[in-house]
């Protein structure tokens, strides 16, 4: 099976956003026939490239790429700031996208479809799908199906949910606000058609741990006794970056060899200069937590070589990824009990869990973290052994192909590329 793969985010050198988009990609390509991806590409007239440095870097975005054996195209889309955004994601970007979709199926055909994010990406796949007579899946990743009511935004996600032959779902939180969307019951939607299957995380590296510590750690001025805190993700509100500062202050008060480190900085594309700027201005953090840039995939299992406790404070998650990387290495982690983390947690044993927003309470789990290292090994251990029974992306993978792979001989049409004209 041959998989044609719409992406809202995908990494370039520019940008490493789509992380996740693209291991899941990587996968897919060495489980099936072979993948190729689209990714709609803001277009940005050359006199408004100075504005703003974002709309700069949309300019060195390139229209044809290869990574890691996978071609990834990147048709231009007109996507005017702060105008008609929801119509630009789907309709617009279609319309962008569909001219190079043909040609790519004239020249070797697909079997199906894949988006990856519901909001972006979905609108995009199931017109492309229609275009070309495929089957069409969704994966809802997080906010994508998180809109509020009275959105034009909310009939876009509902449309595309009504018109994807197949949706999976980060976690069954996900399928509950589709399920609003859709107005029905989670018990109505589950079946052969909406499917909860978190994408899961690759295996992390054969890594000599003990080596790799000591030079990340002496690389950001850790010594062997501090207790090193990690947090990695995105510097945006909703991950909670703020509330983790606060905790650190609650935490470092207990124990001043408490040092904390924020990985995920992308100046001009997030919070940073605000969050720099809280650090900056108490002397409490100053000295003890760095904010560091984002980084590749693979430089992240090297910080988590480092930490001695992953803090994860985001309150708005699909299904977070970067708590189960930790907890794949035996990481012990603290979190806020949202409910994709319930559903990691499910024996209570895996991480700490606080109330969300209670930056008090979290303050103290990572307190009570730093002064047992006997509870630290053995929440990483139960941790460990909790992901590595769900939430491996290669078995996660081969799962949805069985199911996209069902559709075929139900939804598939055969036909030949001279029936497609591009106008």
């Amino acid at each position: 099976m041959k998989l044609l793969v719409i992406a809202g985010n995908y990494p370039h050198a520019e940008h490493v956003s789509g992380t996740f988009s693209e291991r899941c990609a990587c996968v897919l390509n060495s489980l099936s026939q072979g993948v190729e991806v689209i990714v709609p590409r803001p277009y940005v007239p050359s006199f408004l490239t100075s504005v703003h440095p974002r709309w700069k870097s949309y300019k060195k975005i390139p229209c044809l790429q290869s990574r890691k054996g996978i071609t990834i195209h990147r048709p231009a889309c007109v996507h005017p700031p702060c105008f008609g955004s929801a119509f630009w994601h789907s309709t617009g970007a279609y319309w962008g996208c569909r001219r190079k979709a043909i040609q790519l199926h004239r020249r070797q055909p697909f079997h199906a479809i894949m988006s990856f994010d519901i909001y972006s990406a979905g609108g995009v796949a199931w017109r492309l799908g229609k275009t070309l007579g495929l089957p069409v899946c969704g994966w809802a990743f997080g906010s994508d199906v998180r809109v509020p009511k009275g959105y034009f935004a909310r009939q876009i996600v509902k449309k595309t949910l009504t018109n994807l032959d197949l949706v999976f779902y980060q976690s069954y939180e996900l399928l509950q606000k589709a399920g609003e969307i859709l107005e029905v019951t989670p018990e109505e939607m589950m079946g052969d058609r909406h499917i909860v299957l978190p994408h899961g995380i690759p295996l992390p590296p054969l890594l000599d741990i003990n080596k790799v510590r000591n030079q990340v750690r002496s690389s950001l001025g850790i010594s062997d006794s501090d207790i090193l805190i990690l947090n990695v993700g995105r510097i945006v509100r909703e991950k909670g970056p703020f509330e983790l500062l606060e905790a650190l202050l609650v935490a470092r008060r207990g124990n001043s060899k408490i040092k904390g480190v924020i990985v995920g900085s992308q100046f001009g594309y997030d919070e940073t200069s605000v969050v720099q700027k809280t650090i900056d201005d108490n002397p409490l953090l100053q000295n003890s937590v760095a904010l560091v840039p984002a980084c590749e995939p693979t430089d992240i299992w090297n910080y988590l070589c480092a930490a001695d406790i992953f803090a994860f404070p985001s309150h708005n998650e699909g299904m977070p990824n970067a708590l189960l990387e930790a907890m794949i290495m035996g990481v012990p982690a603290v979190a806020f009990g949202i409910p994709p983390v319930h559903e990691i947690n499910r024996e209570g044993d895996a991480l700490l869990m606080v109330p969300k927003l209670d930056v008090d309470k979290f303050g103290q789990a990572i307190l009570s973290l730093a002064n047992d290292p006997e509870a630290r090994k053995r929440i990483g251990q139960c941790g460990q052994e909790a992901v590595q029974g769900r939430f491996l992306m290669q078995e996660n993978m081969k799962k949805a192909l069985t199911y996209v792979e069902g559709l075929l001989p139900k939804t598939q049409v055969a036909v030949t590329a001279n029936q497609f004209a591009i106008n």
